[in-house]
Protein backbone atom coordinates (compact mmCIF):
# COMPACT_ATOMS: atom_id res chain seq x y z
CA UNK A 1 0.00 0.00 0.00
CA UNK A 2 2.72 2.48 1.02
CA UNK A 3 4.65 1.52 -2.08
CA UNK A 4 1.68 2.36 -4.28
CA UNK A 5 1.26 5.76 -2.59
CA UNK A 6 4.96 6.51 -3.02
CA UNK A 7 4.81 5.58 -6.70
CA UNK A 8 1.73 7.74 -7.19
CA UNK A 9 3.38 10.71 -5.50
CA UNK A 10 6.51 10.22 -7.59
CA UNK A 11 4.40 10.12 -10.75
CA UNK A 12 2.54 13.33 -9.75
CA UNK A 13 5.84 15.04 -8.90
CA UNK A 14 7.31 14.06 -12.26
CA UNK A 15 4.22 15.31 -14.06
CA UNK A 16 4.32 18.64 -12.22
CA UNK A 17 8.03 19.00 -13.04
CA UNK A 18 7.36 18.35 -16.71
CA UNK A 19 4.54 20.91 -16.76
CA UNK A 20 6.76 23.51 -15.06
CA UNK A 21 9.60 22.78 -17.48
CA UNK A 22 7.29 23.15 -20.46
CA UNK A 23 5.95 26.45 -19.05
CA UNK A 24 9.49 27.78 -18.51
CA UNK A 25 10.51 26.76 -22.03
CA UNK A 26 7.51 28.59 -23.48
CA UNK A 27 8.28 31.65 -21.34
CA UNK A 28 11.87 31.82 -22.57
CA UNK A 29 10.66 31.47 -26.16
CA UNK A 30 8.35 34.42 -25.60
CA UNK A 31 11.19 36.43 -24.07
CA UNK A 32 13.38 35.68 -27.08
CA UNK A 33 10.62 36.79 -29.42
CA UNK A 34 10.15 39.95 -27.37
CA UNK A 35 13.87 40.71 -27.54
CA UNK A 36 13.82 40.21 -31.31
CA UNK A 37 10.85 42.55 -31.55
CA UNK A 38 12.70 45.20 -29.52
CA UNK A 39 15.79 44.79 -31.69
CA UNK A 40 13.78 45.09 -34.88
CA UNK A 41 11.91 48.16 -33.64
CA UNK A 42 14.86 50.20 -32.43
CA UNK A 43 15.26 52.15 -35.66
CA UNK A 44 16.00 55.86 -35.19
CA UNK A 45 12.89 58.06 -35.31
CA UNK A 46 13.08 61.50 -36.87
CA UNK A 47 12.59 64.63 -34.76
CA UNK A 48 10.85 66.80 -37.38
CA UNK A 49 10.63 70.00 -35.29
CA UNK A 50 14.33 69.91 -34.44
CA UNK A 51 15.22 68.97 -38.02
CA UNK A 52 13.30 71.87 -39.55
CA UNK A 53 14.84 74.34 -37.07
CA UNK A 54 18.43 73.19 -37.65
CA UNK A 55 18.42 72.13 -41.30
CA UNK A 56 21.14 73.81 -43.33
CA UNK A 57 22.79 75.58 -40.41
CA UNK A 58 26.41 75.30 -39.33
CA UNK A 59 27.28 73.36 -36.14
CA UNK A 60 29.60 76.12 -34.91
CA UNK A 61 26.60 78.44 -34.66
CA UNK A 62 25.46 76.36 -31.71
CA UNK A 63 28.71 76.09 -29.78
CA UNK A 64 29.96 72.90 -31.43
CA UNK A 65 33.57 72.58 -32.67
CA UNK A 66 34.23 74.63 -35.81
CA UNK A 67 35.91 71.63 -37.48
CA UNK A 68 32.43 70.14 -37.94
CA UNK A 69 31.65 72.94 -40.39
CA UNK A 70 34.14 71.35 -42.79
CA UNK A 71 33.20 67.68 -42.38
CA UNK A 72 31.69 65.76 -45.30
CA UNK A 73 29.84 63.57 -42.81
CA UNK A 74 29.68 63.74 -39.03
CA UNK A 75 27.16 63.43 -36.23
CA UNK A 76 26.49 64.83 -32.79
CA UNK A 77 25.19 62.49 -30.10
CA UNK A 78 23.38 64.08 -27.16
CA UNK A 79 23.27 62.06 -23.93
CA UNK A 80 22.48 62.74 -20.28
CA UNK A 81 23.36 61.09 -16.94
CA UNK A 82 19.62 61.04 -16.17
CA UNK A 83 18.91 58.72 -19.09
CA UNK A 84 19.23 54.91 -18.76
CA UNK A 85 19.41 54.35 -22.52
CA UNK A 86 22.17 56.96 -22.69
CA UNK A 87 24.19 54.94 -20.19
CA UNK A 88 23.86 51.78 -22.28
CA UNK A 89 24.88 53.58 -25.48
CA UNK A 90 27.82 55.30 -23.75
CA UNK A 91 29.01 52.02 -22.25
CA UNK A 92 29.09 50.44 -25.71
CA UNK A 93 30.98 53.44 -27.08
CA UNK A 94 33.61 53.05 -24.38
CA UNK A 95 34.41 49.52 -25.54
CA UNK A 96 35.57 50.47 -29.02
CA UNK A 97 36.22 54.16 -28.55
CA UNK A 98 34.26 57.10 -29.90
CA UNK A 99 34.46 57.19 -33.72
CA UNK A 100 36.14 60.24 -35.22
CA UNK A 101 32.95 61.27 -37.03
CA UNK A 102 30.96 61.30 -33.78
CA UNK A 103 30.95 64.25 -31.38
CA UNK A 104 29.39 63.39 -28.02
CA UNK A 105 27.70 66.13 -26.00
CA UNK A 106 26.79 65.32 -22.40
CA UNK A 107 24.21 67.61 -20.86
CA UNK A 108 23.71 67.80 -17.12
CA UNK A 109 23.35 70.33 -14.34
CA UNK A 110 26.24 69.14 -12.16
CA UNK A 111 29.66 68.92 -13.82
CA UNK A 112 31.15 66.80 -11.04
CA UNK A 113 28.25 64.36 -11.23
CA UNK A 114 28.60 64.16 -15.02
CA UNK A 115 32.32 63.45 -14.81
CA UNK A 116 31.72 60.70 -12.25
CA UNK A 117 28.99 59.19 -14.46
CA UNK A 118 31.29 59.15 -17.47
CA UNK A 119 34.12 57.60 -15.48
CA UNK A 120 31.82 54.82 -14.31
CA UNK A 121 31.02 54.02 -17.94
CA UNK A 122 34.66 53.96 -19.00
CA UNK A 123 34.66 57.34 -20.77
CA UNK A 124 36.76 60.39 -20.04
CA UNK A 125 35.37 63.92 -19.84
CA UNK A 126 38.11 64.90 -22.29
CA UNK A 127 36.49 62.63 -24.92
CA UNK A 128 33.20 64.55 -24.87
CA UNK A 129 31.78 68.05 -24.69
CA UNK A 130 30.27 68.88 -21.30
CA UNK A 131 27.17 71.03 -21.62
CA UNK A 132 26.47 71.42 -17.90
CA UNK A 133 25.14 74.95 -18.40
CA UNK A 134 22.73 73.77 -21.13
CA UNK A 135 24.00 76.34 -23.63
CA UNK A 136 24.18 73.89 -26.52
CA UNK A 137 20.84 72.13 -25.93
CA UNK A 138 19.04 75.42 -25.32
CA UNK A 139 20.45 77.02 -28.47
CA UNK A 140 19.44 73.96 -30.50
CA UNK A 141 16.13 73.49 -28.65
CA UNK A 142 17.08 69.81 -28.46
CA UNK A 143 15.87 68.15 -25.25
CA UNK A 144 15.47 64.51 -26.28
CA UNK A 145 18.13 62.06 -25.06
CA UNK A 146 19.68 60.11 -26.52
CA UNK A 147 19.40 61.84 -29.86
CA UNK A 148 21.61 62.23 -32.90
CA UNK A 149 22.00 65.22 -35.22
CA UNK A 150 23.52 64.37 -38.59
CA UNK A 151 25.95 66.73 -40.33
CA UNK A 152 26.51 66.53 -44.08
CA UNK A 153 28.93 68.85 -45.90
CA UNK A 154 29.30 70.94 -42.77
CA UNK A 155 25.55 71.55 -42.35
CA UNK A 156 22.91 70.00 -40.14
CA UNK A 157 20.98 67.48 -42.23
CA UNK A 158 18.59 65.83 -39.77
CA UNK A 159 17.87 64.82 -36.18
CA UNK A 160 16.54 61.58 -34.73
CA UNK A 161 16.15 59.60 -31.54
CA UNK A 162 18.72 56.87 -30.82
CA UNK A 163 17.06 54.06 -28.83
CA UNK A 164 20.10 51.76 -28.84
CA UNK A 165 23.77 51.47 -29.73
CA UNK A 166 22.75 49.36 -32.72
CA UNK A 167 20.61 52.25 -33.94
CA UNK A 168 23.55 54.61 -33.53
CA UNK A 169 25.80 52.35 -35.56
CA UNK A 170 23.16 52.04 -38.28
CA UNK A 171 23.25 55.81 -38.79
CA UNK A 172 27.04 56.08 -38.67
CA UNK A 173 27.51 53.15 -41.06
CA UNK A 174 24.97 54.13 -43.68
CA UNK A 175 25.79 56.18 -46.76
CA UNK A 176 24.75 59.71 -45.75
CA UNK A 177 22.21 61.55 -47.91
CA UNK A 178 23.62 64.48 -49.86
CA UNK A 179 22.04 67.84 -48.96
CA UNK A 180 20.67 69.53 -52.07
CA UNK A 181 20.43 73.33 -52.17
CA UNK A 182 16.84 74.47 -52.57
CA UNK A 183 17.49 78.18 -52.53
CA UNK A 184 20.43 80.16 -53.81
CA UNK A 185 19.22 83.27 -52.01
CA UNK A 186 19.48 82.75 -48.29
CA UNK A 187 19.29 85.30 -45.55
CA UNK A 188 22.21 86.07 -43.27
CA UNK A 189 20.26 84.45 -40.48
CA UNK A 190 20.74 81.04 -42.09
CA UNK A 191 24.37 81.71 -42.88
CA UNK A 192 24.21 80.78 -46.58
CA UNK A 193 22.32 78.43 -48.86
CA UNK A 194 19.35 76.56 -47.42
CA UNK A 195 19.70 72.81 -47.71
CA UNK A 196 17.34 69.87 -47.71
CA UNK A 197 18.49 66.27 -47.31
CA UNK A 198 17.60 64.08 -50.27
CA UNK A 199 16.97 60.36 -49.98
CA UNK A 200 19.55 57.83 -51.07
CA UNK A 201 19.42 56.42 -54.58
Amino acid sequence: MMMNVALALAAVSTLVSLICFAALTEMFKNLEELQKLVDYNDAPKELPDVRSALLGRSPSQYGLPSRLDGEAFAAMLLISPRCHTCARVAAELSKGGIPRELTVVVTGAEEAETRKWLQGLGLSASDVILDHDYQIVNSMALYTTPSLVRIVDGRFAGASTIPSYRALRSVLDEQPPKPAPVSSTASEEHGGTIYVATSRS
